[in-house]
């Protein structure tokens, strides 16, 4: 486990990663910005590294979200639409509609903690996942390691990439456990401003 451990920090280190001084500043730091963060509106771009494909698999779309509602709207390559709100997740693809609720599915609860949690950095409140910190020259990096459950089996690693300056989230990267991974990168984010609440209707 020592050998493990002083591979991956030399790993890090080689990646211009350095673990955080002050841990405790940092997410104190960030906390207080997400809270003050009530909406985000912005493009997004998602790529899935599969070890079946040689290229990563694109997809583009918006996202809104605001209070406990979000929206996920990929319009490329093709639409499919996410709509989370206090008690509901509602799926559209193909003009068909899905609906889960959250309190009695809690694979789709942790879905919803994951998705709005990325975007506005409350994962680092979270009891599910073991944390770690780190910086770069541009960056802090948070990664997140889920300790049991659902999440376990979906992600082995959840890596949250802040901007030093502004302290808003710029890039999530969830790495599954066959080596996959999916990295979303947030563009041109508007926060703060109040978004009409039927954009969170389906």
């Amino acid at each position: 486990m020592k050998i493990i451990l002083i591979i991956a920090i030399a790993l890090n280190v080689f990646q211009g990663e350095t673990p955080v001084k002050d841990e405790t500043a940092l997410i104190e730091k960030l906390t207080a910005v997400a809270k003050k963060t009530t909406s985000i509106q912005c493009d997004f771009v998602q790529e899935k590294h599969l070890s079946f494909s040689k290229e990563p698999l694109i997809s583009k779309g918006e996202m809104f979200y605001q209070g406990q509602n979000m929206r996920w709207d990929q319009t490329i390559p093709k639409n499919h639409l996410i709509v989370i709100t206090d008690e509901e997740l509602k799926i559209k693809e193909d003009g068909k509609v899905s609906t889960h609720n959250l309190d009695a599915n809690k694979y789709m609860r942790g879905l919803k903690e994951i998705m709005m949690g990325t975007m506005t950095g409350t994962l680092l409140e979270s009891p599910l996942f073991a944390s770690t910190y780190f910086e770069t020259e541009k960056q802090y990096l948070v990664k997140l390691s889920p300790k049991k459950g659902r999440l376990k089996n979906m992600f082995q690693i959840v890596i949250l990439k802040f901007n030093k300056k502004t302290l808003h989230m710029e890039e999530v990267v969830m790495q599954e456990e066959s080596g996959d991974f999916t990295k979303i990168n947030f563009i041109d984010p508007i926060f703060n401003q109040k978004i009409s609440s039927e954009t969170f209707k389906l």
